[in-house]
């Protein structure tokens, strides 16, 4: 593989790995509104005062959540694309 591939390879490498679609979180406090979830996959910080979907099931700490990260900024505002920062808790994995 030529050098140019190789940067090129690298480059989408690195910038998918900063791409954030979905992952798994045990909840560590939790309100009505918002929620703070310690990412089950080590060497991610704890993602906080993320916002969650209305159910009739009432979240609890401990619970193992799927969350999901917004396309754009959740603000609306700003530049992020796939940003921890715009992470929402969408239900509970029992």
């Amino acid at each position: 593989m030529s050098e140019f591939s190789e940067v090129i390879k690298d480059y989408i490498s690195e910038s998918l790995s900063m791409t954030h679609t979905a992952m798994l979180g045990r909840l560590t406090s939790v309100t009505e509104t918002e929620a703070d979830v310690q990412p089950l996959q080590s060497g991610f910080p704890l993602l906080t005062g993320l916002p969650v979907l209305k159910q009739s099931y009432m979240y609890e700490e401990g619970d193992t959540v799927l969350v999901v990260f917004l396309e754009r900024a959740r603000d609306g505002a700003g530049q992020r694309k796939h940003s921890l920062e715009d992470g929402i808790v969408v239900g509970v994995i029992k």
